[in-house]
């Protein structure tokens, strides 16, 4: 684990482009090509003191996960990943990390794996704290980006949600967020549910509107 975290070190601070090199080949040629790596990427995103490392861990992860997602290893980084994606402290490792964790929902969905997802995507969009709305409500963006499925069986329960978030009266990137997925939603839904997309458009106009505090405590 250490010498991967060094190599990625070597990645994203390297003045020498043989250096790069010679890390980006060992990593793709060797490390990247085991199902561990998944795993070891992960541990080095919620562990490495190196802000530039935890970023490049997740995006790395990201990529890699269609191949080598694993369930022998994945119940213990469904149990922590959202947690410490809340608690990341930089905004740029914190949307890689929130990836992540879309991507790793992709998989799970198909397998009717991880319903505490959905749960955690939607308390995390009300909660107080203005970082995990962020957190929940791209984590839902990128997943209406992906697979507008995920959420078709609660989308009452999403318009409720985003008739608040839209108009979260402490973060511009909760209300624009909102507005990507309604715009996602709204793409998906013109032919086979007219009612249901003048309901968007009506949650769309409340962004205009003066914002209101109504978050759980």
């Amino acid at each position: 684990m250490a010498q991967v975290e060094g190599l990625l070190v070597q990645v994203t601070t390297a003045q020498d482009t043989a250096v790069l090199k010679r890390a980006t080949k060992e990593l793709s040629g060797t490390f990247y090509k085991s199902d561990i790596c998944i795993p070891v990427l992960v541990h080095i995103l919620q562990h490495s003191q190196i802000v530039a490392v935890r970023q490049l861990a997740a995006v790395e992860a990201r990529k890699l996960v269609s191949r080598f997602w694993k369930e022998e290893f994945a119940p213990q980084i469904r149990s922590t990943l959202l947690q410490s994606t809340l608690e990341e402290p930089d905004p740029k490792t914190r949307h890689a990390s929130a990836r992540l964790v879309s991507a790793i929902g992709r998989i799970d969905i198909q397998d009717g794996k991880w319903p505490e997802l959905s749960t955690f995507c939607q308390q995390a969009s009300t909660s107080p704290r203005v970082t995990d709305r962020e957190v929940g409500l791209y984590i839902i963006y990128t997943l209406f980006e992906s697979d507008p499925d995920f959420f078709e069986k609660r989308m009452a329960e999403m318009l409720r949600l985003f008739s608040v978030t839209i108009q979260d009266p402490e973060s511009r990137e909760v209300r624009q967020t909102t507005l990507l997925s309604l715009g996602e939603l709204s793409a998906r839904i013109y032919d086979a549910n007219k009612d249901l997309y003048h309901t968007v458009n009506f949650v769309i106009n409340l962004e205009s509107k003066p914002s209101v505090k109504c978050y759980r405590t």
